[in-house]
């Protein structure tokens, strides 16, 4: 098979999933999560734009109908901590809760992340976040 009719096989197939996307987008629903949904990891292979199945036409055209799906959730989480570090309260615990959990992406220099200049911002204004607590042995 040539690589044009392989192209054109690969569009046909994506088109009943990019209309059941836009139809789940055109009724305000809830973004399909890539890891959850059927329809969540295609969408990521639509709309990104180093992927092979990146259609530009699609991804301005699912934007303009589901901004709601591309919010960055992550600038909200981090200001949230910030807020939390500023008022004094207790670090965010990493398996109760989803701010303890992402805290420690944006934090951890390994993590895919890791923000630099959040991790100087947060420590500074909570280093008791920080702190290693040493385990009797």
């Amino acid at each position: 098979m040539n690589e044009s009719k392989r192209g054109h096989n690969k569009t046909v197939l994506a088109l009943p999933k990019k209309e059941k996307l836009l139809k789940l987008a055109q009724q305000g629903k809830p973004r399909p999560h890539a890891k959850k949904h059927p329809l969540g990891m295609s969408l990521n292979k639509y709309i990104s734009k180093s992927g092979t199945c990146y259609d530009a036409a699609f991804d301005e055209q699912i934007r303009r109908l589901a901004p709601h799906w591309f919010v960055n959730t992550a600038e909200e989480n981090k200001k949230s901590l910030l807020d939390l570090a500023r008022s004094g309260q207790p670090r965010p615990k990493f398996k109760q809760s989803k701010l303890g959990n992402v805290l420690r992406f944006y934090t951890s220099p390994t993590a895919s992340s890791f923000d630099l200049e959040f991790t100087k911002r947060i420590k500074k204004l909570a280093p008791k976040w920080f702190r290693r607590v040493k385990k009797d042995a």
